[in-house]
């Protein structure tokens, strides 16, 4: 007969069973042996699986903790093969149960009802970093987050398979260091760590004893986060429990103390700027309204190439980190409350392709005219009768704006992003004969919901001022400019001048007063210096000859 015996038959897998044969890393024996009485009996040595107790984490592939469930063993016999096929019957000892079992039980030496153990177990934790609200800026470098961990049972029972559980998200973890602590397992996909408590015993070596600590530390990488850049908040989650089996098994009278966190909202350092310009800055338009068609954008009457208008818009990282995700909305005036076209947009790009997304669906060339290809069917032009009346400064307060949004992705460290929309300046429906105005179109950069240091929102603006073009008058009509009457009159203001200037000549009014006061000076010295000559002072002072002489 074939004979088989199966220790702690209840668990299927071979690695995880509790017991083993003595001197055997087995939980199975087979023997076959003629039967040669009714009675036979056979004893065996056992003992705990050591390497089971020592691995095991996470009650045995169920729900139920490492001793919860009973351990069984069975036995079970049956006629060799060859026996069977000797006495061809199948039916030989058809009413005898082939198989036996029974339930044992584990002493566990703990006070509570029906052996249940009772055990305080709790758990602290201190942080490398701070621990109030402020957000966490992380930069090119930033570290480690070292974890300073205490666990305590505090009794009455001791703990059986101690158990610390650590949730970090994002967060990877990098050590443990410690001499009462072992790394069970740990998975990057779901991010929980488990870890053991561990003393030194060849058995149960993860059994806490009452009245016991242990203090180790976990290191985790910040680099885990900033490589990605995503994670809004660094979240760390403990809790210590025994993994010996559900309440009937093992209990915790203070569940308030089980339990560990900590949580910062991240930021990750990154120097985003915009920028924009516009092309042409200023543009001088003639209006045509003839004829009441177009088939391209390059039509005569909508201007040609001269009334083109590009407009772009640059998004840069200026690092250190990169920029995992920006949310933009690009808005411009596309029409007058009117209704009428105003910029019409026909082309816009976002590049590189690969770092953008835009949502431009029904947005773009509404009306399908292009520049260089023909429709085979004209599209009809709208010229109002009612002067178009725009501000100053064109804002969506006086128009009708329209936006596209774009998402940027996985922008790099001194890298860049540019946004370029395409526009025609929609003459038809621009009849103000002295029209000049701003129009601006917008990049709003949303960063504040995103991870981002400095988190404030961006935005880009970028205008061309139109005018129209007013001719030179040369004809004779009421708003005919008289050039031969403007010089005329500049030329007579002029010989007006020159005869003013010489009758105030003439009349002495630039004659110089230096010269006057010089011939009184002379006078005075010369009647001091030679007293009376018989002439009067003033002779011989308006005489150069005479006074030479003297």
């Amino acid at each position: 007969m074939d004979l088989s015996t199966v220790l702690d038959s209840k668990i299927f897998d071979s690695q995880s069973k509790r017991i083993t044969f003595f001197g055997k890393t087995t939980s199975v024996e087979t023997k076959t042996l003629s039967v040669t009485s009714t009675y036979t009996c056979f004893v065996y040595s056992v003992k705990l699986n050591s390497l089971f107790y020592f691995i095991q984490t996470n009650a045995l592939g169920t729900s139920a903790g490492a001793l919860e469930i009973s351990p069984t063993i069975s036995f079970s016999y049956d006629f060799t093969a060859a026996h069977k096929q000797a006495v061809l019957s199948g039916i030989i000892d058809p009413l005898k149960e082939k198989k036996i079992s029974a339930d044992w039980t584990f002493n566990k030496s703990c006070s509570g009802t029906n052996g249940k153990c009772v055990h305080d177990l709790s758990v602290s934790a201190t942080y490398s970093i701070r621990t109030d609200n402020s957000v966490l800026v992380l930069g090119a470098n930033p570290g480690i987050l070292s974890v300073g961990i205490t666990i305590r049972n505090n009794g009455p029972d001791n703990a059986f398979f101690t158990r610390l559980n650590i949730t970090s998200g994002s967060l990877a973890f990098s050590k443990t260091t410690g001499s009462c602590i072992r790394t069970v397992s740990s998975d990057v996909v779901s991010g929980i760590l488990v870890l053991s408590y561990q003393r030194t015993a060849s058995v149960l070596g993860d059994m806490m004893l009452a009245n016991t600590m242990c203090q180790f530390t976990v290191e985790y990488s910040l680099d885990s986060l900033t490589s990605k850049a995503t994670s809004k908040q660094l979240q760390l989650n403990g809790i210590i429990y025994s993994n010996a089996g559900g309440v009937a098994v093992a209990s915790d009278p203070n569940l308030q103390n089980n339990k560990f966190e900590l949580k910062r909202t991240v930021q990750y350092s990154s120097a985003v700027s915009v920028s924009g310009q516009s092309n042409p800055d200023y543009l001088f338009y003639e209006r045509s309204t003839e004829p009441k068609v177009a088939y391209t954008l390059t039509d005569a009457v909508l201007g040609g190439n001269r009334t083109n208008i590009v407009h772009t818009h640059m998004i840069e990282n200026g690092g250190p980190l990169r920029v995992a995700k920006l949310l933009t909305t690009f808005t411009w005036p596309e029409a007058t409350k009117a209704g009428l076209p105003l910029l019409y947009i026909y082309d816009i790009q976002c590049l590189p392709a690969s770092k953008c997304t835009c949502d431009t669906a029904n947005k773009i060339n509404s009306l399908g005219l292009h520049v260089n290809i023909s429709r085979t069917t004209p599209i009809d032009l709208t010229f109002p009768e009612a002067t178009t009346i725009l501000p100053s400064i064109v804002n969506c307060a006086g128009v009708i704006c329209k936006s596209i949004s774009c998402s940027i992705s996985q922008l790099e460290p001194f890298k860049s992003v540019t946004l370029t929309a395409s526009f025609k300046l929609w003459l038809p429906s621009l009849n103000n004969k002295l029209l000049v105005t701003n129009l601006r179109s917008l990049l709003n950069v949303n960063v504040e919901n995103e991870p981002i240091y400095p988190n404030a929102n961006l935005l880009s603006t970028v205008s061309t001022t139109v005018s129209v073009k007013l001719p030179v008058a040369t004809g004779q009509g009421n708003n005919a400019v008289n050039l031969g009457a403007i010089i005329g009159g500049i030329l007579g203001g002029i010989a007006l001048l020159c005869i003013m200037i010489a009758v105030m000549w003439k009349a002495g009014f630039f004659k110089s007063k230096y010269g006057e006061m010089k011939r009184d000076a002379m006078r005075s010295s010369l009647r001091d210096a030679n007293g009376d000559l018989g002439r009067s002072t003033d002779d011989l002072v308006d005489s150069p000859y005479e006074l030479a002489i003297n």
